[in-house]
């Protein structure tokens, strides 16, 4: 009995010995790979919704009896958004808890901003538009970005704040008057083309998991803001309708709020 006990006792300090070593393994390697740093290259995709100030639209309709000037606002309907992009960056190897790294990123966002518009006027009682602007949208944005890692470097939450430049286009906006109802007239029709560029700024919070030693995956929420943006389109060009003079429209401040996923390689 003596003899067996002594064995247990050796089979058991022997399986709490390998343990700690395979333990201290897991974790030199962890490290090692969590303080390699480097270049690195990313794409995404992913979608999400629109939370938009308000539209204003401005312009003058040339009537026989004197103008009818026009200056109507609303808010913007939530909308669904896509996009897709990709960006390159530089994470630094030091031996702290947060590291730090530069992203420069670069993606599409498509959206169609769409809204009821009220022009208060006296000359005609609940003067009415519905507008709206389909827009594709290339941003471009330097990312700093920290992160963390837990699981021997298998599992790393990161943050990041960015700031760029937007580039949006308009095409094919439309402008329709609801009241009194003028179906269809496209207020913007001898051009409802317009393009306009803006500041972007965006935060992100992420969870990044490593599928080999050179590749991750990784999901994110975004949030991006774009500062308001200045178009002019065509004036309203029918032999039914009274001519106007080209439409000034300001979209308001528009906020994203993004899900995407992708896949990252280290260089």
């Amino acid at each position: 009995m003596k003899l067996i006990a002594d064995k247990v006792r050796v089979s058991r300090t022997g399986i709490v010995v390998s343990i700690i070593a395979i333990t201290a393994t897991w974790a030199q390697t962890g490290q090692a790979q969590a303080n390699t740093g480097g270049v690195y290259g990313g794409v995404f995709a992913g979608v999400g919704s629109s939370s938009n100030d308000a539209v204003k639209q401005m312009g003058m309709a040339h009537r026989p009896v004197g103008p009818l000037y026009v200056n109507a606002a609303g808010d913007p309907e939530s909308t669904s958004a896509r996009i897709g992009g990709i960006h390159v960056g530089y994470e630094w190897a030091v031996d702290w808890a947060i590291k730090p790294a530069v992203e420069l990123e670069g993606f599409y966002l498509g959206n169609t901003q769409r809204g009821q518009l009220v022009n208060p006027t006296p000359e005609i009682d609940d003067h009415r538009f519905r507008d709206t602007f389909p827009m594709d949208m290339g941003v471009l944005l330097i990312n700093s970005v920290w992160s963390h890692s837990f699981a021997q470097g298998r599992i790393t939450p990161y943050a990041g704040i960015g700031a760029g430049t937007a580039v949006i286009s308009i095409s094919g906006a439309d402008s329709t008057q609801l009241n009194p109802a003028e179906p269809g007239i496209n207020h913007f029709n001898s051009n409802p083309d317009a393009t306009a560029s803006t500041l972007a700024v965006q935060a992100k919070l992420g969870l990044r998991g490593r599928l080999t030693d050179t590749l991750d995956w990784f999901a994110e929420y975004r949030h991006l803001r774009l500062r308001s943006t200045n178009y002019t389109f065509g004036s309203t060009v029918y032999d039914s309708h009274v001519p106007t003079s080209p439409w000034n429209v300001n979209l308001g401040d528009m906020e994203y709020n993004l899900g995407t996923v992708g896949v990252r390689y280290a260089f």
